[in-house]
């Protein structure tokens, strides 16, 4: 049901304003390296206390390495986005280029030091076990105040929901555009200049998914 109310809620805000729907991505991106700075700067001082076998048990394996890759993209997914939204862009000749480099290895270094940061407190059975590792890593760390990054992810995954529904829009108005799909899907908000039917189709499409 929580689901369905972030959907109802993010297909209400990309249909009124796509402003408000990359404002609302800015506020979730900056609450998700909030905590990940807090997990990183935690872990940065657990690694001078126990910090052993960072690399036990590991696989090298080159088909459990390429597994490895694999199952991590999607945490390092969202540059790809951008290639979406290039229409929304002023300059995308030149932005577009700058925010892929830049975003990319933002989420890299970030990503990679809250890792380390994880394999300091939790082990990697664990890791490997719990649904929400930095909820884990909370609960071990951080002791009453644990309950604030359950929060944090939750407003991780709104905006994760968010940035998918913003450009997954845009790729159903682009194909309607293009006759791949039903031409009304391509129209705009004489007003708000909102692709609203496209919208509407996405939400469509998640309260598919959820439901199922």
């Amino acid at each position: 049901y929580l689901l369905i109310i972030a959907i109802v809620i993010l297909g209400f805000i990309n249909s009124v304003s796509v402003r408000w729907s990359t404002r609302v991505q800015d506020i979730f991106t900056y609450t998700k390296i909030i905590a990940l700075l807090m997990i990183i700067i935690t872990g940065f001082v657990q690694i001078s206390l126990e910090f052993q076998s960072p690399f036990e048990g590991s696989n090298w394996n080159p088909g459990s390495i390429a597994k490895a890759f694999y199952s991590g993209l999607f945490s390092y997914a969202g540059w790809n986005y951008l290639n979406c939204m290039i229409e929304e862009m002023k300059n995308p000749k030149r932005d577009l280029p700058i925010a892929i480099v830049f975003s990319c290895l933002v989420v890299t270094i970030v990503y990679t030091l809250a890792n380390v940061a994880y394999i300091t407190v939790v082990s990697l059975n664990e890791i490997l076990t719990t649904p929400a590792v930095a909820v884990t890593f909370a609960n071990r760390i951080y002791g009453p105040a644990w309950w604030i990054m359950p929060i944090f992810v939750a407003f991780s995954t709104f905006g994760g929901v968010n940035g998918n529904m913003l450009t997954t829009s845009r790729i159903f108005f682009v194909a309607s555009r293009e006759s791949h799909m039903p031409r009304f899907i391509s129209f705009l908000h004489k007003d708000k200049l909102t692709p609203i039917p496209a919208v509407l189709f996405t939400v469509r499409i998640k309260f598919n998914s959820s439901v199922e």
